[in-house]
């Protein structure tokens, strides 16, 4: 564990360093450190914490990543002789412990200053490793504190409880009477405290009326939705604030610079500098992480604070963006065609809505697809191969013996192995989990949660381009009828994937309308108006179909349309036939000449007249066959030109009551249309 000096001597060497306090022996918060030029400030070096498997410690302090990625001492130790790093270094979190840093108290004789060396008796202390500082650490939290030397002080002075980490040598100091792994950390003196209030002025105290201490994330969360401000005080004021909450660090520092650089008013990087060092000798503690907050408030970002057990978060962050110009002198020669994962059907970098009611067969509908495509099958096209596609498949609804027998029952009936399917598809149980990905903040906005994050590493380790998200109802913690809330939901869904496939339940009323006419979707429209492509299935009022429509896609024509059927032998639900496209009657002319046909011949009169009981369309719309997706209107015009086209006729004939009356009969030219008509599944009369 060789320490180094801030010009990179080496320090203490670690046969004669002692060990951590026996209350920091075994907490994981220990990391690695190295020191690196500052690219900031020509010939100066700067410690950068790295963690033992090699990464740099960036941002995110605190996190659940961050914490996975912090050890316990005698792991870093190991690592830190294998990776040659600088020494080992213990990150402060949750207020538990302080991290005292005192700079310039140690003089050219190895002298620390009498009111230092008062400050930290009885608790554990060292040499840090420039050789200049004291490094002490008290139970406690002191909050996260920067002063540089001055007010007639000839050091400086920083606290760390919540960010950043300090380095550790284990060169303790003379005069400590507590050492080596029999010291302690104890609470801190009266006569610390008034070292510390007597630099910083009282405490911030904790409670409801606090400010938040922000992550370095989120202070840059903030910064990104605030225009920074012409006025010179306004921006001077937002600097301090995130001066105070990084606590001065040059990560606070490089954030700055490269916001204000993004203003009309930047002056260069030598007065941010001059700024920056010159907040350690003023008390900034006055402007902290609310100024931030209600500047990007004000500024038009919805921002949300919650407490969380890591930390606090700003979300959803709006990105501020100005209208983009297009440039007309160079428009491509020809229109980028937008993609498609489902050709016409599942369009690639949005969000689709797939709704159907209750027992309908989405989820069947939802995991088919998710096989077809990750083997390259088209799901509504047998004959048609797609690209291969990493599918994820995540299941709130049904749980891992559900889902296994699907999928054993699907890959039978499709005849495919399952070792096809290795590195294609993931599939999730996830009904005993808290899937909620996105939930009200409390502040009139929303945020995304810890399963949404946790979701979105899932997503990028396995390399899904489509992520099928089953069910809504189970992803939104927030009210459905609010526009705002499902316009925020859904927008947040897009950075979980390159394509989602979000299933939903629909309303009573759509549930039992005819898909035709169907809402097709439950809660504010704002659920129609954010889906860029959506999917909507339901069963055929006077048949057991089931169809799966697409009543709205942004990049393609809708109106396309699968005919569902469940199928016993195989126990799954499987698509009978599809078609691209709004329904024309044209395109089905030789299957309505051919149920006109067996019409005919069971004995029914069927009617020219649009009007009459007996008209083309009442009498073939509920017959097995009957295409999905024709209107009266379409049927009607369409009887009307088979008359012009010379393929019926009408012929006169004599009812019951004697009375006369005319009916429709096929032609010889009729008829060969009509034995086109069995190739698309209708039986001979």
């Amino acid at each position: 564990m060789a320490a180094r000096t801030e010009d990179g001597q080496s320090a203490a060497p670690a046969e004669t360093a002692a060990r951590p306090p026996r209350q920091l022996l075994e907490l994981p918060r220990w990391l690695l450190w190295r020191l690196k030029p500052d690219e900031a400030k020509p010939g100066r070096m700067r410690k950068v914490p790295y963690y033992t498997d090699g990464g740099v410690r960036w941002g995110g302090h605190g996190s659940k990543r961050d914490r996975a990625k912090l050890v316990t001492f005698d792991i870093a130790l190991g690592a830190c002789a294998r990776l040659k790093a600088d020494g080992v270094g213990f990150a402060t979190l949750d207020g538990v412990v302080t991290a005292l840093d005192f700079d310039h108290c140690v003089d050219d004789a190895g002298q620390v200053l009498p009111e230092v060396l008062d400050a930290v008796a009885g608790t554990y202390a060292e040499i840090s490793p420039s050789g200049t500082g004291v490094r002490a650490f008290v139970l406690g939290d002191l909050g996260d504190r920067k002063r540089h030397a001055g007010d007639g002080a000839g050091f400086g002075v920083e606290l760390f409880a919540h960010k950043n980490f300090v380095t550790f040598t284990g060169q303790v100091l003379d005069d400590c009477v507590l050492t080596g792994s029999d010291g302690l950390v104890a609470q801190p003196t009266p006569a610390l405290l008034q070292l510390v209030d007597q630099r910083f002025g009282a405490p911030r105290k904790g409670g409801s009326n606090a400010d938040p201490s922000l992550s370095i994330d989120q202070v840059r969360q903030a910064l990104d939705a605030i225009t920074p401000p012409a006025g010179y005080d306004e921006w001077l004021r937002l600097m301090m604030a995130v001066h105070f909450e990084t606590g001065g660090s040059d990560e606070g520092l490089e954030l700055v610079d490269q916001w204000s650089s993004t203003g009309v008013g930047y002056a260069g990087r030598e007065l941010i500098e001059s700024k920056w060092e010159g907040f350690g000798r003023t008390n900034a503690a006055t402007v902290t992480g609310g100024t931030l907050l209600k500047a990007a408030r004000e500024a038009g970002a919805t921002v949300g604070m919650v407490a969380t057990d890591d930390d606090f978060e700003i979300i959803p962050k709006p990105v501020r963006r100005d209208p983009v110009p297009l440039d007309l002198a160079r428009l491509p020669a020809e229109p980028p065609e937008p993609r498609f994962i489902i050709p016409g059907w599942l369009p690639d970098n949005v969000v689709t809505l797939f709704s159907a009611h209750g027992g309908t067969g989405k989820s069947y509908m939802a995991l088919y697809i998710a096989i077809c495509l990750a083997v390259g099958r088209h799901p509504f096209r047998p004959d048609v191969e797609l690209d291969r596609v990493r599918v994820l498949v995540y299941s709130a609804e049904d749980d891992a013996l559900v889902m296994q027998g699907r999928l054993v029952r699907y890959l039978r009936a499709l005849q495919i192995k399952p070792e096809i399917l290795a590195g294609w598809l993931d599939v999730l149980d996830a009904t005993g989990c808290e899937n909620v990905l996105f939930a009200e903040s409390g502040h009139g906005a929303g945020r995304i949660t810890e399963r949404f994050r946790w979701l979105q590493k899932r997503v990028q380790d396995t390399g899904a381009r489509l992520l099928i998200f089953d069910n809504a109802s189970d992803a939104m913690g927030a009210n459905e009828n609010d526009r705002a809330m499902v316009r925020q939901f859904m927008s947040s869904l897009k950075a979980l994937a390159p394509a989602v496939l979000l299933l939903s339940h629909v309303d009573a009323g759509s549930s039992m309308a005819d898909p035709l006419t169907a809402k097709g979707y439950s809660g504010s429209t704002a659920w129609h108006n954010s889906a860029r492509s959506r999917w909507f299935m339901a069963r055929q009022p006077e048949t057991d179909d089931i169809v799966l429509s697409l009543p709205k896609v942004n990049y393609a024509r809708a109106g396309s349309a699968a005919t569902i059927r469940w199928s016993d032998a195989d126990r799954v639900f499987l698509v009978a036939d599809a078609r691209d496209g709004r329904a024309r009657a044209e395109d089905h002319r030789p299957v309505l000449l051919r149920l006109l046909e067996i019409a005919i011949s069971s004995g029914k009169h069927v009617s020219a007249s649009r009007q009459a009981v007996t008209s083309v369309w009442n009498v073939l719309k509920a017959m097995d066959g009957f295409p999905y997706g024709l209107t009266s209107q379409m049927v009607g015009a369409e009887a009307a030109r088979w008359q012009i086209d010379g393929l019926v006729v009408e012929v006169a004939y004599t009812r019951e009551n004697r009375t006369h009356g005319t009916h429709l009969a096929l032609t010889e030219k009729g008829r060969q249309i009509a034995a086109a008509g069995n190739g698309e599944g209708i039986g001979d009369a």
